[in-house]
C-alpha cells in the first residue's frame, strides 16, 4: 500500500511539472502535429505495423502482407483493410509475414490495435523464436511448477500460474520452430 501511495504521489509531482510546462507554453504556436499510424500510408495489399517492447521498436512503419498474434480469444490474423479491433494479447508467437519470410516472435503478453491499414502490436516482453534456449524454458518451467507446489497462499499460486503459463507456450513455440 506505501509503495502505492509512493508512486501515486510521484505520478501526481509529474502531472504537476507537466501542467506547469505546458502553461508556460501556451503562447507558444504549435509546430508539430501528433501522427498516428494511420496518417502514414502503406502501398496497396500491405498493413502498416509497429511492433513494440517498453525499451525499443522491433517493427516500425513496416509494411507487411500479414501478422500474426496470439489473442486471448485464439490466433488472429491481420492483413490490409482489416475492421478496426484492440485484441488483448496471450503469452504466444507473433507470426510477421512479408512475401515468403515469415518472421516469428514469442511475447509474453500484450494488446494489438489494429486499424484499417495499420497495426500496432504492443507486447510486455518478445524474443525472436530463434533465441529461445529450450534448456532455459524446461529448467523455467520447473521452477514455476515448484514454486506452484509451495505456494501458500492466492498471490503466490497467481504469480506461479503466470509463469507455468508463460513457459508453457514458450516452451511449445520453442519446440514448433
Amino acid at each position: 500500500m506505501a509503495h502505492a501511495m509512493r508512486m501515486m504521489r510521484q505520478g501526481m509531482s509529474g502531472m504537476r511539472v507537466m501542467a506547469a510546462a505546458s502553461a508556460s507554453h501556451a503562447s507558444r504556436p504549435a509546430v508539430a502535429r501528433r501522427m498516428f499510424a494511420d496518417d502514414a500510408t502503406a502501398p496497396a495489399g500491405k498493413l502498416l505495423l509497429n511492433f513494440v517492447v517498453p525499451d525499443k521498436a522491433i517493427k516500425s512503419k513496416a509494411h507487411v502482407d500479414m501478422v500474426v498474434v496470439p489473442a486471448t480469444r485464439g490466433e488472429m490474423g491481420i492483413l490490409s483493410d482489416h475492421v478496426p479491433t484492440v485484441a488483448q494479447l496471450q503469452p504466444g508467437v507473433v507470426a510477421v509475414h512479408s512475401g515468403s519470410e515469415i518472421e516469428k516472435y514469442f511475447i509474453s503478453s500484450g494488446f494489438a490495435f489494429v486499424n484499417p491499414n495499420s497495426t500496432d502490436v504492443c507486447a510486455v516482453s518478445a524474443v525472436s523464436i530463434s533465441d529461445i534456449d529450450p534448456e532455459e524454458v524446461k529448467r523455467g518451467l520447473a521452477e514455476a511448477e515448484a514454486s506452484m507446489s509451495a505456494a501458500s497462499d492466492e498471490l503466490a499460486r497467481a504469480e506461479a500460474q503466470i509463469g507455468i503459463d508463460v513457459f508453457t507456450a514458450m516452451r511449445d513455440a520453442a519446440a514448433a520452430k
